[in-house]
């Protein structure tokens, strides 16, 4: 995983912004909840506030939640893998963002990331 500053772009798939309120939870010992900024078919990244160090508590490898407000969409444990963490401006507070790889999904997931890239996206 690469942490400090931004990573450098080696994505497979194009990334789409996705609407406010698009929450991703990373499910550990305690619960990380952030923003999605993007997602594609293989992975995601989400801003979230740091209250200290806590970021290397998220472990590289995990599951994930994605919740849509107001849409009432919700997708449960979805594997993923942790490219990189860095934090973001402006420097006085803590937001970090982490950049996700998916692990291997189920044919159900991959139809609610269809129905996510197709629906719930700004293009």
């Amino acid at each position: 995983m690469q942490t400090g500053s931004q990573p450098v772009q080696r994505r497979q798939h194009k990334r789409f912004k996705v609407e406010d309120g698009t929450v991703g939870v990373a499910k550990l010992q305690f619960t990380k909840m952030g923003q999605i900024n993007d997602i594609s078919r293989g992975g995601l990244s989400f801003t979230y506030f740091d209250s200290g160090d806590n970021h290397d508590q998220i472990p590289d490898v995990s599951e994930l939640s994605i919740s849509m407000d107001g849409k009432n969409f919700h997708m449960e444990s979805v594997p993923f893998v942790t490219r990189s963490d860095f934090k973001v401006k402006p420097d006085f507070l803590e937001i970090r963002q982490r950049c996700v790889q998916f692990g291997r999904i189920s044919p159900s997931q991959q139809i609610h990331l269809d129905y996510i890239l197709s629906n719930l996206t700004i293009r």
